[in-house]
C-alpha cells in the first residue's frame, strides 16, 4: 500500500512502527509497472510481520536528552483460521528553542506523535490469507514560531487478498 501523500508525495513515516516490520526491500530505478506512477526512481518496499502461533505482548520504554520520552506497546496473536496483530507509540520531546535572542512569538521545537495501528488476519489456508489493516496518527510539531507549528491527523485503512502464488490487494 504506497504510503507516500497523495499531495507532494511525502512519506509520514511515524506511521510504521518499527517492531512491526519484518523486512525492507530496496528496489533501485524504474518500478511503476508494479508498483504505480510514483515509482519512478525506484521503491522503498517495507515487508511488514504476520503475527506468530504463540501470544505475545511486548512494552518499550525509552528516554532521552531535551526530555524526549518514547513508549511502545505491541501485542499480536495467531490461531489456526485468525491472527491479530496491534501496537502503539507516544513520543514526545521539549525540544528547543530554535535561535536566540527568543523574541514574544517564538515557541520550542518540540514534538508530540500519538500513533495506533492493527491487524486483523483471517487464514484460509497456509497459502492464502485475508487481512484487515486501520492506523490512525497524531502529530503535533513546533517549529520555533507559532505561524510555523504543524499539527496532522492521518487515518488509513485496508483490505489485503494475499496468496502465495498471487496478490491482490484493496486499499
Amino acid at each position: 500500500i504506497p504510503a507516500n501523500a497523495s499531495y507532494g508525495g511525502t512519506v509520514e513515516w511515524s506511521m510504521i512502527s518499527p517492531e512491526n516490520i519484518e523486512r525492507i526491500e530496496v528496489v533501485r530505478g524504474p518500478a511503476s509497472s508494479l508498483y504505480g506512477s510514483h515509482a519512478m526512481a525506484g521503491v522503498i518496499n517495507i515487508i511488514t510481520k504476520k503475527p506468530e502461533r504463540d501470544h505475545e505482548i511486548r512494552f518499550k520504554q525509552e528516554y532521552g536528552s531535551l526530555e524526549t520520552w518514547s513508549s511502545s506497546l505491541s501485542s499480536q496473536g495467531r490461531g489456526d483460521t485468525f491472527g491479530y496483530r496491534l501496537s502503539g507509540r507516544y513520543k514526545t520531546s521539549e525540544g528547543y528553542y530554535s535561535h536566540r535572542p527568543q523574541e514574544p512569538w517564538d515557541t520550542k521545537s518540540d514534538y508530540e506523535i500519538k500513533n495506533i495501528d492493527g491487524d486483523l488476519y483471517f487464514f484460509q489456508n497456509e497459502l492464502s490469507s485475508l487481512k484487515l489493516g486501520f492506523s490512525h496518527l497524531d502529530r503535533d510539531f513546533g517549529r520555533g514560531y507559532k505561524s510555523n507549528d504543524i499539527e496532522r491527523e492521518v487515518d488509513r485503512a485496508n483490505l489485503i487478498y494475499e496468496r502465495v502464488s498471487a496478490k491482490v490487494g484493496w486499499s
